[in-house]
């Protein structure tokens, strides 16, 4: 009798050992990856995590070990009724050990697996002495011009005599660029875009007098034709503040820029008895306006990291560029219809000026390698005063002040990159 109640006292403790272990397996809590990815995980997913290669686990806060060193690693926290501490691994690490203990019904665990598989992405390209991205986006782009110049080399008689507008110059744009980063530090960018006008107006305008006042003659023309180009090349050093979602460049560069005009369809819309050819539409204008800007700009880059999934995409960046450039400003023009100015080149442009350059680009990444891009440019250009040399028929050489030149230019893009 007193051997079966030792018996029967065995298989009660085995019986409530074993409750107790299925129990504590089944236990589940929801957990965060430093990414914030949330998912749940029962306490047999945590031992089994525990021992897939290259998981390690502390005992102790992360943030005894976390350092500059750690910032593309993924890591979190276990709770108490797990016996506390953390895990921490390699982004492609935690992905695969993620998958391992996963189940078919872990959607969660799937889902973070997701997650830190595609974050492998961007830490083999941080933690690679050379990374290097390919771009290719085509959109719209609008240009707005203008000019004007004064009677005499001093800024007289009268103060503007002649101005000239380009409004609405809609082109069909294309750019490709590339972006280089050696040893997660050292940055190299360049681009380059060129743009086919389809549609766009000119004004001609002559004064009498002062201030844009009596305006004894203008014509309103056509600017259907030309293109416009952008080069520009960049390198700066990157500075992460010991963070993975944030990422700071001082970039230097020297870029390069044309417009290249073509004028047709004259119609003269305000004539005086002076004025050649009459009010209404004049044949043959074929006039061009070519002008350059070139020279050194200084700017930032920041790049900001979204880890937030999204039903578009696991992954989103947004990166923004600000510059201020100096420019060389260089023109020359061909009137065709004045038989008082030579040809092909009637006048010429010389001046100082400055631009701003901003762009701004969403990033989704689809793939390993392919990203699906959204961009923003913007320019905003002017130039002191310079000079405007007019080449006459006769041989004879005439110079006036050119007041100012103006350039503002937008354009939205839809393109995709290409990650090495």
């Amino acid at each position: 009798m007193f051997k079966l109640k030792r018996f029967k006292k065995l298989c009660a403790t085995i019986v409530i050992f074993f409750l107790l272990l299925f129990s504590s397996s089944a236990i589940a809590s929801t957990l965060t990856l430093s990414s914030g990815q949330e998912f749940d995980l029962t306490a047999r997913q945590v031992e089994l995590l525990k021992e897939q290669k290259g998981i390690y686990f502390f005992h102790y806060s992360p943030k005894k070990i976390i350092s500059g060193k750690l910032t593309y690693d993924v890591f979190f926290e276990l709770p108490e009724e797990f016996g506390g501490g953390f895990i921490i691994a390699q982004p492609e690490k935690m992905a695969a050990a993620l998958k391992a203990v996963a189940t078919d019904k872990s959607t969660e665990l799937e889902d973070a697996y997701e997650k830190s598989r595609l974050s492998s992405v961007r830490a083999r390209k941080a933690d690679s002495w050379f990374a290097t991205e390919f771009f290719l986006s085509t959109g719209y782009r609008v240009d707005d011009l203008d000019f004007n110049i004064a009677g005499d080399i001093n800024g007289n008689n009268p103060n503007i005599i002649s101005e000239l507008k380009w409004r609405e110059l809609k082109s069909f744009q294309l750019k490709i660029a590339n972006k280089t980063v050696l040893q997660q530090l050292f940055l190299l960018r360049s681009s380059l875009a060129y743009g086919w006008i389809f549609d766009g107006r000119n004004q001609d305008s002559d004064y009498w007098g002062n201030n844009r006042n009596c305006e004894w003659s203008r014509s309103n023309n056509n600017t259907d034709d030309g293109n416009v180009l952008d080069a520009s090349f960049g390198v700066g050093w990157q500075f992460t503040f010991g963070r993975s979602d944030f990422v700071m460049t001082p970039v230097i560069g020297y870029s390069y820029h044309e417009q290249n005009l073509t004028m047709t369809d004259g119609c003269q819309t305000i004539a005086t008895p002076l004025c050649t050819p009459e009010l209404g539409p004049f044949p043959d204008l074929d006039s061009t306006f070519e002008t350059e800007w070139k020279g050194p700009w200084i700017g930032l880059d920041f790049t900001f990291r979204s880890n937030e999934k999204t039903d578009l995409s696991p992954i989103i960046e947004t990166c923004i560029s600000v510059e201020y450039h100096w420019a060389d400003y260089y023109a020359e023009a061909d009137w065709n219809l004045r038989t008082d100015f030579a040809h092909p080149k009637s006048f010429e442009h010389k001046a100082d000026g400055n631009g701003i350059v901003l762009s701004a680009v969403l990033k989704f990444l689809l793939d390993y390698q392919w990203t699906l891009n959204i961009k923003l440019d913007y320019q905003n250009w002017s130039t002191d005063s310079g000079i405007i040399r007019a080449f006459l028929s006769d041989g004879a050489i005439a110079d006036q002040r050119l007041n100012d030149v103006n350039w503002e230019s937008y354009a939205m893009m839809a393109g995709i990159e290409y990650c090495f």
